[in-house]
């Protein structure tokens, strides 16, 4: 932490009567009518819990202007757990100290306490150097895996020049999938406290971030063994574009070698739900459980899946990560990468 900035700046957590400020910042420094400068509810949904605002602001004194900000997502209750990065931005300004952005980022876990702080969506050109040079962050590109239909006499989401599907594995084992309706249904048949993973969610985060939220619908799923016993969790939500639909994987927890065991229930999703393609946007799963599953890497292929759908954009994307502790998995819904944009 540099003194010489609080010098100029009051570098502190944002209040719930900064909320009006920090929505004109975004609206004039990130971009213009940008979702988070216009809707107050999704933006409490977001960074505010509580009292707590979600947010470290740099205040200059004088002016009492906002002058950058460094927005975080919890992964559980207490921002003394993990925390993901959200919006960081600086006002360009030949007045503002240099590197203020940086020591915003370096101040969350004085301000927070937390325990880790990652990142999802970096941005290539600016996020991920910073990371690499004053964090001494790792950083990767998310992998995307898919699994076509093959009851799909054309498609119109993806553009499709290989339509093969990796074939079932011998012995693999059957496992099934139970959909979980209510958030006492996933506690009652999972227990999120067994399920050890960088960043560590609990069950405030599942039923906030899926069973809550505003505006997208999310399914959970129980992968289930022949037993019954949940091995792990899969959450899915459903893209449409030009009169066609898919499904995303948005989010998985529990053991990954469940995954073996479900080529034919994800045969049978897809099918039951009339959806293109299933894919999987991930970083951190071996990739031999999902290619057992049955799913096929993108950039192995010359096929397009595209990732954004608010606008809907038929064309492949990278997205970028940064963290410290191998180990570390990332997801779709993580971060702020799952939210509508209008």
């Amino acid at each position: 932490m540099n003194k010489a900035y609080d010098e100029k700046y009051d570098i502190r957590l944002a209040a719930r009567e900064d909320i009006p400020a920090i929505m004109r910042f975004l609206d004039e420094n990130w971009r213009k009518d940008h979702i988070m400068a216009t809707n107050r509810a999704l933006f409490e949904y977001e960074y505010v819990h509580g009292d707590d605002v979600d947010m470290i602001l740099a205040v200059e004194k004088n002016r009492k202007t906002i002058e950058g900000l460094f927005g975080f997502l919890r992964c559980s209750k207490e921002r003394t757990g993990d925390l993901w990065g959200s919006m960081w931005k600086v006002r360009e300004d030949p007045d503002q100290m240099k590197l203020l952005g940086v020591e915003l980022a370096k101040r969350i876990f004085d301000l927070t306490g937390c325990c880790s702080h990652i990142g999802s969506g970096a941005n290539p050109e600016t996020t991920v150097p910073l990371r690499k040079i004053f964090f001494r962050d790792k950083t990767a590109t998310m992998k995307q895996y898919y699994r076509l239909n093959p009851d799909k006499p054309e498609f119109i989401i993806a553009k499709i020049t290989d339509g093969s599907i990796p074939p079932k594995i011998e012995n693999a084992p059957d496992y099934t999938l139970r959909k979980f309706e209510t958030f006492e249904d996933f506690t009652a048949s999972f227990d999120i406290t067994k399920t050890k993973a960088i960043p560590q969610k609990d069950n405030w985060y599942i039923r906030h971030r899926f069973y809550e939220h505003p505006v997208y619908h999310y399914t959970l799923w129980g992968v289930q063994d022949e037993a019954q016993n949940t091995r792990a969790v899969l959450i899915t939500r459903e893209v449409s574009a030009e009169g066609a639909n898919a499904l995303r994987i948005v989010d998985y927890l529990g053991d990954h070698r469940a995954l073996e065991g479900l080529y034919d229930a994800i045969g049978s999703l897809l099918k039951e739900t009339g959806s293109e393609y299933i894919d999987f946007v991930e970083f951190g799963v071996d990739d031999a459980l999902l290619q057992n599953a049955g799913f096929t890497d993108r950039a192995e292929t010359d096929n397009v899946i595209p990732h954004y759908f608010e606008p809907f954009l038929r064309e492949n994307k990278d997205i970028w990560v940064h963290y410290k502790e191998d180990g570390t998995t990332f997801f779709k819904a993580d971060g702020d990468q799952d939210r509508p944009n209008r």
